[in-house]
């Protein structure tokens, strides 16, 4: 959860340079070097959902660390984290999903109420 504290590009950078250079990322992406660089300076907002999904895969990001990188790239587009639209989206539990998110709105819930609530499901 530490990852919060950086931008989406230092989050990439940082993982980045313990597997390969940024060229090398580039390349194996399709993208040019300057493309690379530009998002991870912030000089540009993460990229669109397939490339974004290419380089948590090339990155080999998992668990805590992918939720962190799919967080910030919804941050830095001013959007939903993308690997939750699809889920939020679906027809069978979108309505509840969005009822849900309301009424923790309206009624203030808290982090800590969330957090009951995910026990709540873990332990169902």
């Amino acid at each position: 959860m530490i990852a919060h504290k950086l931008s989406f590009g230092d989050f990439i950078k940082q993982r980045r340079l313990t597997l390969m250079s940024q060229r090398d990322m580039a390349m194996r992406l399709g993208v040019s070097f300057s493309y690379a660089s530009d998002i991870e300076n912030g000089r540009r907002n993460p990229p669109g959902d397939d490339l974004l999904m290419q380089i948590a895969e090339l990155l080999n990001l998992k668990g805590i660390d992918r939720d962190d990188y799919f967080d910030l790239a919804g941050k830095w587009r001013n959007e939903v984290s993308p690997d939750l639209y699809d889920y939020i989206m679906n027809q069978e539990v979108s309505p509840a999903v969005r009822l849900a998110l309301r009424t923790a709105r309206d009624f203030g819930a808290t982090k800590q109420d969330w957090q009951e609530f995910i026990e709540s499901i873990i332990l169902t």
